[in-house]
């Protein structure tokens, strides 16, 4: 069987390793912006205006923004605390979640998870997940999911101190 065979055959992971980023130190004095262009540059294979239609894109990007606003990265425990940031601390409806959750790319990320992947996740983010919960509903105020153009030049650390995020490391 060839390389090309092979890889076709073999379920191949799209989760990532646990990263320390500097987006994701509580005291990050990297613009939102910043933050955004040191989290695309290190992963590939992104959902973007590129590769999907307008809507999947946006709201890839939506939720990417809450990765980095939230100082979480891709590894499983990180997605975990994004989705948990982004449904209790954000003004993202549930049907909007929803639907993010229903895309097919979505889908696929979910798909490419091996059976030690999933266990890992849920391992990882028994903890975790319940902390992001009650530092969400313990914010000053939610984070605007889609309207947060306004931010894109403001250092994270002032954008946690205006929304009363505490990261979790």
């Amino acid at each position: 069987m060839s390389d090309e065979e092979t890889r076709d055959t073999e379920k191949v992971s799209k989760i990532h390793p646990h990263r320390h980023l500097k987006y994701m130190q509580p005291d990050c004095t990297m613009t939102l912006r910043e933050g955004l262009e040191e989290y695309y540059g290190t992963i590939e294979g992104l959902i973007t205006e590129d590769n999907a239609d307008h809507e999947v894109a946006a709201l890839f990007h939506f939720h990417d923004v809450c990765h980095v606003v939230f100082g979480c990265d891709t590894s499983p425990r990180g997605e975990g605390l994004a989705d948990t940031w982004s449904i209790f601390g954000t003004t993202v409806t549930l049907k909007t979640y929803q639907k993010y959750l229903s895309f097919q790319e979505t889908q696929s990320i979910f798909a490419s998870m091996t059976f030690g992947d999933m266990l890992k996740m849920l391992g990882e983010s028994t903890t975790a997940m319940p902390q992001a919960f009650w530092r969400a509903t313990h914010m000053t105020h939610k984070w605007p999911f889609k309207d947060h153009d306004q931010y894109i030049d403001t250092p994270l650390n002032e954008i946690r101190a205006e929304f009363g995020i505490e990261v979790i490391e």
